[in-house]
């Protein structure tokens, strides 16, 4: 969760973001990784997802991965995201959520799967706690444990900035999660 909520906490983050190429080939050596293709896949209809993946399976080859960058438009991408034979990895972006467990990665059901034992355990003394700091206990927990079982990887943070002309009216100050509320909106003249 983002610096300022309430269940930001740096657990696990000496995990994060190394920039360590050598060290990333020495341990996927370890792992037992010799060389096989890692299929990428990545969508044009948003440009941010491309322009980051285009960087990121760089970085990886950089590291010693064998990467086959997939280009698809984004129906393609969903529709191929529930098909785990024939990807390994995608890339995409989750909006703010309010608790941790609403990130949609956090459901064994989504793309990805993660729905190991030790999550299941920690997500449910999250969920089954109403004292906050037993809460913050599990959180600790489920945000170490995503760092040791990587099931996806935090690429950084992405910021939307919804800019209005003076002269719109009716937006007011609240919005949805992710997106504006654009009804009853008119321009002054």
């Amino acid at each position: 969760m983002s610096p300022g909520t309430e269940w930001y906490t740096k657990v696990g983050l000496e995990r994060y973001s190394q920039n360590n190429p050598a060290q990333a080939r020495a341990l996927a050596k370890e792992a037992g990784y010799k060389g096989e293709t890692i299929r990428y896949m990545v969508t044009t209809s948003y440009a941010d997802h491309y322009s980051a993946s285009v960087v990121i399976a760089k970085q990886l080859k950089d590291a010693g991965f064998n990467i086959d960058l997939q280009i698809y438009d984004w129906a393609t991408l969903v529709s191929k995201r529930a098909q785990s034979a024939v990807w390994d990895v995608f890339y995409t972006t989750h909006g703010f959520v309010p608790d941790p467990i609403l990130f949609t990665f956090m459901s064994p059901t989504y793309p990805g799967w993660w729905d190991t034992p030790r999550k299941r355990q920690y997500t449910t003394e999250f969920t089954t706690q109403s004292d906050p700091a037993k809460r913050m206990e599990a959180m600790e927990k489920l945000q170490a444990l995503f760092y040791e079982e990587v099931p996806l990887a935090r690429t950084g943070d992405h910021f939307i900035y919804d800019i209005f002309s003076p002269k719109l009216r009716g937006i007011g100050s609240s919005t949805l999660l992710n997106f504006n509320r654009l009804w009853n909106v008119w321009a002054k003249r």
